[in-house]
């Protein structure tokens, strides 16, 4: 009996093309399907006169459904630290809600920034909120961090003050 070697080795490489597919068609399906993104504001306060500051988060599912709204008073502390102390809560909130796709939209160019490692950090209270802000960010499937103005986190400004 005469076999075709030729014929042999491509159904070799057929077989081994579809078990390969089989493989990678879950990953490429998944990978095509939208992510069902959050919106997440974080805002907070500091009033130096009254000795109190505030951080503020609220949380918006896909469909601009309030999902929740929150927030702490943290006492006399900075500006910047109450600022990443509002992200803190807001990640951690969003983690326990289950959420892995978060846009995080701050009115502190500072800390967005930072977060982006456009800027560097020196003050060692600030890197130390930056890296737990890292580590909480290790629960998310997509995290990103958006720069707006005042007048567009005006539900989370509100809380704050």
């Amino acid at each position: 009996m005469f076999v075709n070697l030729d014929r042999v080795l491509s159904l070799e490489s057929v077989f081994s093309s579809l078990s390969l597919l089989i493989l990678v068609l879950p990953l490429m399906l998944q990978m095509s399907m939208p992510l069902q993104t959050y919106i997440g504001f974080a805002d907070a306060a500091c009033r130096n006169t009254q000795n109190i500051s505030s951080a503020t988060w609220v949380i918006y599912s896909p469909s601009d459904e309030l999902v929740s709204m929150h927030g702490v008073s943290l006492g006399q502390t900075t500006n910047n630290i109450v600022e990443y102390s509002a992200v803190i809560e807001l990640l951690s909130e969003s983690i326990s809600f289950g959420i892995r796709s978060l846009i995080v939209r701050l009115d502190s160019e500072l800390v967005v920034l930072q977060l982006n490692r456009v800027y560097a950090i020196r003050n060692p209270v600030l890197l130390r909120l930056f890296l737990r802000v890292r580590l909480l960010e290790r629960e998310f499937d997509y995290i990103e961090y958006q720069h707006i103005p005042r007048s567009l986190n005006t539900l989370a400004d509100a809380i704050a003050s």
